[in-house]
C-alpha cells in the first residue's frame, strides 16, 4: 500500500512541475484508485490526506499536522489501518518540495452496506449467509485506556521563542475512496 501512495505524491509532484498535464493526472489518478481498491479488504473507505509543503523544518511540519488532522488520527472508530508515505523533493538553491501522504482504512458500518453486496460477497468467500458477519476483538484495548486517561502521548507546545507559524507554503487535500 505504501508504494501505490508513494507513486501518487511522486506523479502529484509532477503534474505541480508541469512534467504531466492534468489530462494524464486524472487518468493516473482513475487507475490509482483501481490499484487501492484491489489492496483493499471488503467493504472498507479509504480516506487520506496529501500534505504540501515548502520547507523541511521536521517540527513544524509534524506541529501543522498534529494540529490539522487531530480528528483523522484520532478515530476510535475500531478496524482501522494507517499508512503513509511522505518524500522530500530537493531542488537548487535549497528550494524543497515536502509531500506526505496520510491514508486510514476504516470499516464501512453495516448500516451502509447494501445487504444483496453483501450477501454476495458471502457467498463468493463460501460464508454461511445466515450468520452475520462476526466483529473482531479489540485487541489494543490497554492503549485506549492509556489515550482516554490522557497519557501515552505528547502534545507539542511552543517554548519562549518559538512560533506556530509556518515559514511558508501548506496545502492539504483529501482523497476518498470505498471499496465493496
Amino acid at each position: 500500500m505504501n508504494t501505490l501512495l508513494q507513486k501518487f505524491i511522486d506523479k502529484q509532484e509532477s503534474l505541480a512541475l508541469g512534467r504531466v498535464r492534468e489530462a494524464e493526472f486524472k487518468k493516473f489518478v482513475k487507475n490509482w484508485e483501481n490499484d487501492i481498491r484491489t489492496k483493499m479488504p471488503a467493504f472498507y473507505r479509504m480516506e487520506a490526506y496529501t500534505v504540501f509543503f515548502n520547507f523541511n523544518e521536521p517540527e513544524i511540519i509534524r506541529r501543522s499536522i498534529t494540529e490539522d488532522l487531530e480528528k483523522f488520527y484520532t478515530d476510535k472508530t475500531k478496524h482501522i489501518v494507517f499508512a503513509t508515505s511522505a518524500r522530500v523533493f530537493p531542488y537548487l538553491n535549497n528550494i524543497v518540495s515536502v509531500r506526505i501522504i496520510l491514508a486510514k482504512f476504516k470499516r464501512i458500518s453495516s448500516e451502509d452496506i447494501d445487504p444483496s453486496e453483501l450477501e454476495e460477497y458471502k457467498k463468493t468467500k463460501d460464508i454461511d449467509p445466515t450468520k452475520p458477519v462476526e466483529e473482531e476483538k479489540d485487541s489494543d484495548e490497554e492503549d485506549d485506556a492509556l489515550l482516554e486517561s490522557g497519557g501515552g502521548g505528547e502534545t507539542a507546545t511552543p517554548t519562549k521563542g518559538e512560533t506556530n507559524e509556518t515559514p511558508g507554503t501548506k496545502e492539504i487535500n483529501v482523497i476518498t475512496i470505498e471499496k465493496k
